[in-house]
C-alpha cells in the first residue's frame, strides 16, 4: 500500500494503479502523490520529470536499498518553508553519496517536552438526523446514524438500538461491491490527518471515531482502533506504521468502565511489542465527576480537555516504573504455591475459594493489575510445579511414560480425558458405578472387557443428583451404606462426592477445589456428572465454541496428578445414531476437546419398547469398541455380539427399501438355495418373477441389474458358474 493524497485528503492506494508520471507500480517503499492540479513523483528527479514539484514537498529519507525516497509536506517554521536538499540518484533510483558518513539520529523529546502533534481543524463527520431504520443483528428498528470512512474500500456504520445501545457495521468493497464485513485488507488506525506529519510527536487515541474527530476539531492528531477488529496482534501491525512515520509515542485516554481498561492493556501491550512509548490515562482521572463510559465526548470543551490528558500523561511518565508480570514472575508462582500449601497442623493454608483474591491482593503490592485470566495463569502454573510438571521434555531427562493405556480396556483411556454420552435416563452413571463396584470387589473385567490394575480411588463430583439418590445408588452397589442412627457412610474407594447439595461449578473456586484432590489422590479416577450442571451458572451457550473452555481449564488441572476423567454429558435427540462424537448436544467442540468419547444408546427401542438393550460405542484415539449390553438389578450384561447385530440390523433396514421387484428377486434365491442349495441366474429370474417377463429386448440386463443390486446391498454374493451355455453369473443369499 503507498500513501497519496487526493481532493485534499489522505487515503491508501492500491499496488495495482502505476504512477502517471513515470509507470512505476507502487509498493511499499515507493510512492506517489497527487493533488487537485498535479501530480508529484517521488521516483524521479524534478531536472527529468518537470511535473514534479519539489517545493510543496520534502524529502525525508531513503530507502536501504536506495530504490526510492520518501517525501512529505514541509512543515511552517516562524513562516519559512523547511526544505531539505535532494541527493543525486544513481540509475537504480535515490543512493545516499557517502554511505560511511551517516548523520546520527536525532534525539527524541524528553518526557518534560512531550508534545501532540497538531493540525489544521477538521469538524466532525455531522450526525444523520432522520436515518433509515433497518433491523440490524436481530435487533427491530435501529437507527443509522453515522458514517466513517476508514479508506476508499472500508467504512463503518454507527445504528442507535431503540434501548440506547449502539450498533457498529463495517462494511468493505471486495472490487464488485460492498459487503457488511470487515474483508480481508487489513484495517488502520482511523485518522483523518495522514497528510500532517507526526515525526518526533506524540498521538492522542480514543475509544471511537467520534472522540477522535472532536479531538481533530480541537486541532490535534488523533487516532482509534477499529471496533469490530482490535486484538494485540492486529494493533502491533497499526503501531509499527505509526512507528515507520516517527510517532513518538501515544497518550491513550481510556472510557471510564472497565470494557475501556481493558482495551487499554490489549494497546499497552501492543506498544510495548513495537517499543513504541504509550500510556494510558483514564476519562475518569482527566475530568473527575464524567458519566460512565464517558470519554471526551462527554465534555464541554475538548482542548481544555486534551490539555488535562497532556499533564496528565507527564505526570504519569515521570512516576518510578511499575513492576511488570515477568518481572515479579516468581514471587507471583510462590506466593501462589504457598498459598496452595498445607500447616504443620494439616490445615489449608488458604481455603481454595479465597486464593484468587489473596493472590489478586498480592499482585497489587507489587504494583500490578492483573485480570481474572493472568491469575489462573499463574495459579496454573504454580499448580504444575508443585505437582512436578516440566515445561519441555529434553535428551538428558529420563522420561516416564507408562505403558498403561487404558483403566477399562477398550473403553476408559487411563491417565486422560474421557466424555459419555447418551441420553438421560439410559444408564451412564449405573453403568460406572456398577464397574467401579466388580473391579473394587475383584472382577478383572467388566462386560467382557478387562480392568487394568486394581481400582484406584475415586471422586465423584455430581450436581446433577441429590445426596438420598447418590445413595441409595452407591448402597445398591455395596458403595455406601447407612447407619444406625439413619445417617449415611461412603464406601470402598469412593474418597469424595459432590452432590447437588455441596453446590460447585468449574470455576476458579471449583477448580482450586478440584485441583486439591486431585494433588490428594494423585492417579485417581474422577467422575463429572454432569457437564451442563457444572456449567450452568458460568454463561456459557451449548453452541457456543467456549463451551468447552471449563473442561479444558478441569483438564488441565487433573493433568499434572494423572487423574483419569470422565465427563457425562447429554446427547442430542435430532443426532441420535450418528455416532459418539456427532451425538454430543451443543457445540463439536466439547467433544473435540477429550481423547475419548463414548456414547450410550437404545438399541431397538424405536421399535420395541420391550427392547432395552444398550449400544455402547466409542470414537477416540485408539480402535473403536462397540458392545451391546443390558441393565439390570445387578448392574449390567453383555448380549451378544454387537457387530453381528449391528450387521443384522443393516441387512434388515436395507431389506425394508426394497421395491416390489427386487423384493421378489431375493425371495426366490433364498427359497433356491434353501430347498435346492442351487444358485439363482438372470435366467431363472427371468422365468419365475412377473416384474421381469417384458416383452423388450432389455429384461436380462434389467434381471442381472435387480441380482447386482441387491449383491451391492449386501444381501446376495455371487459366483461365475460353468454351464452348457458358457460361463454365467450366478447369485446366492449373504449368510
Amino acid at each position: 500500500m503507498s500513501e497519496h493524497t487526493h481532493s485534499g485528503r489522505f487515503i491508501r492506494s492500491s499496488r495495482r494503479h502505476p504512477c502517471p508520471i513515470c509507470g512505476r507500480v507502487k509498493d511499499s517503499d515507493c510512492s506517489w502523490t497527487q493533488d487537485e492540479e498535479q501530480v508529484f513523483c517521488h521516483h524521479a528527479r524534478e531536472d527529468l520529470y518537470p511535473g514534479a514539484r519539489v517545493g510543496d514537498y520534502a524529502f525525508t529519507g531513503n530507502t536501504k536499498d536506495g530504490r526510492c525516497a520518501h517525501f512529505v509536506r514541509h512543515r511552517e517554521r516562524n513562516n519559512r518553508p523547511h526544505r531539505r536538499t535532494i541527493v543525486t540518484p544513481s540509475s537504480k533510483g535515490f543512493s545516499d553519496p557517502k554511505p560511511d558518513q551517516k548523520q546520527a539520529k536525532p534525539k527524541r523529546l524528553s518526557i518534560t517536552q512531550l508534545e501532540l502533534a497538531r493540525c489544521t481543524p477538521i469538524d466532525p463527520t455531522p450526525f444523520i438526523e432522520d436515518g433509515c431504520i433497518r433491523t440490524i443483528r436481530g435487533v427491530e428498528n435501529c437507527q443509522l446514524v453515522c458514517t466513517w470512512t476508514h479508506s476508499d474500500f472500508q467504512y463503518v456504520e454507527r445504528w442507535d438500538q431503540p434501548d440506547g445501545d449502539k450498533t457498529f457495521v463495517p462494511h468493505h468493497h471486495n472490487g464488485i461491491c460492498w459487503e457488511n464485513v470487515s474483508g480481508d485488507k487489513p484495517w488502520k488506525v482511523y485518522r483523518r490527518t495522514w497528510d500532517t506529519s507526526i515525526r518526533g510527536l506524540w498521538v492522542i487515541e480514543f475509544e471511537g471515531e467520534k472522540c477522535t474527530e472532536i479531538a481533530e476539531s480541537a486541532g490535534y492528531v488523533a487516532i482509534s482502533q477499529p471496533g469490530h477488529i482490535h486484538s494485540v496482534g492486529l494493533i502491533v501491525d497499526r503501531y509499527s506504521e505509526l512507528v515507520e512515520l516517527g510517532c513518538a509515542g501515544i497518550i491513550y485516554v481510556a472510557d471510564n468502565d472497565e470494557a475501556g481498561d481493558q482495551k487499554a492493556e490489549r494497546c499497552k501491550e501492543a506498544a510495548a511489542q513495537v517499543s513504541l512509548p504509550f500510556v494510558a490515562i483514564r476519562a475518569a482521572a482527566i475530568s473527575p465527576g464524567i458519566k460512565s463510559k464517558g470519554s471526551i465526548d462527554d465534555v464541554d470543551d475538548p482542548g481544555d480537555f486534551i490539555a488535562a490528558a497532556i499533564q496528565k500523561a507527564q505526570e504519569e511518565l515521570l512516576q518510578p516504573a511499575k513492576g511488570r508480570l515477568w518481572k515479579e514472575r516468581e514471587q507471583l508462582q510462590e506466593e501462589a504455591m504457598r498459598l496452595m500449601g498445607k500447616n504443620p497442623d494439616g490445615s489449608m493454608v488458604c481455603p481454595p475459594q479465597d486464593r484468587y483474591v489473596e493472590l489478586r491482593a498480592f499482585a497489587k503490592d507489587l504494583g500490578l493489575h492483573l485480570y481474572p485470566d493472568d491469575i489462573r495463569r499463574v495459579v496454573h502454573e504454580a499448580r504444575a510445579l508443585l505437582a512436578g510438571a516440566v515445561e519441555m521434555l529434553t535428551p538428558e531427562q529420563e522420561i516416564t511414560a507408562p505403558e498403561e493405556t487404558w483403566l477399562w480396556q477398550g473403553v476408559l483411556l487411563k491417565a486422560d480425558s474421557n466424555m459419555l454420552i447418551s441420553l438421560p435416563k439410559v444408564g451412564k452413571t449405573t453403568l460406572l458405578i456398577a464397574m467401579i463396584a466388580a473391579w473394587f470387589h475383584g472382577a478383572q473385567s467388566y462386560l467382557g472387557q478387562p480392568l487394568v490394575g486394581t481400582c484406584p480411588p475415586v471422586v465423584i463430583v455430581g450436581p446433577d443428583m441429590p445426596r438420598i439418590r447418590w445413595m441409595k445408588l452407591l448402597k445398591r452397589f455395596g458403595l455406601a451404606e447407612q447407619t444406625a442412627g439413619g445417617k449415611w457412610k461412603l464406601l470402598g474407594p469412593v474418597k469424595g462426592l459432590f452432590s447437588k447439595s455441596e453446590a460447585i461449578q468449574l470455576d476458579d473456586a471449583g477448580l482450586a477445589r478440584i485441583a486439591d484432590l486431585a494433588s490428594a489422590y494423585p492417579g485417581a479416577l474422577f467422575i463429572f456428572d454432569s457437564y451442563t450442571k457444572l456449567t450452568s451458572k458460568l454463561g456459557y451457550k451449548e453452541a457456543d465454541s467456549r463451551f468447552a473452555g471449563p473442561a479444558e481449564d478441569v483438564q488441565e488441572v487433573c493433568a499434572p496428578h494423572s487423574i483419569t476423567m470422565v465427563v457425562l454429558h447429554h446427547a442430542g435427540h435430532s443426532r441420535q445414531g450418528e455416532g459418539a462424537v456427532a451425538a454430543s448436544r451443543g457445540s463439536t467442540a466439547l467433544p473435540a476437546a477429550f481423547s475419548q468419547v463414548i456414547n450410550m444408546a437404545w438399541f431397538k427401542r424405536n421399535e420395541s419398547k420391550t427392547d432395552k438393550r444398550v449400544l455402547l460405542e466409542t470414537e477416540g484415539r485408539e480402535e473403536d469398541l462397540q458392545l451391546l449390553i443390558l441393565q439390570n438389578n445387578g448392574g449390567w450384561t453383555l448380549e451378544g455380539d454387537a457387530s453381528e447385530q449391528l450387521e443384522a440390523l443393516f441387512k434388515q433396514e436395507q431389506e425394508d427399501k426394497l421395491s416390489d421387484a427386487k423384493a421378489d428377486v431375493l425371495e426366490l434365491c433364498r427359497e433356491r438355495w434353501k430347498d435346492h442349495f442351487k444358485r439363482t441366474t438372470r435366467k431363472d429370474v427371468i422365468e419365475k418373477c412377473d416384474g421381469f417377463k417384458t416383452k423388450d429386448g432389455n429384461k436380462d440386463r434389467k434381471a442381472l441389474r435387480a441380482l447386482r443390486s441387491l449383491e451391492g446391498m449386501g444381501l446376495l454374493e455371487s459366483k461365475a458358474e460353468t454351464t452348457e451355455n458358457g460361463t454365467e453369473i450366478a447369485f446366492k443369499p449373504t449368510e
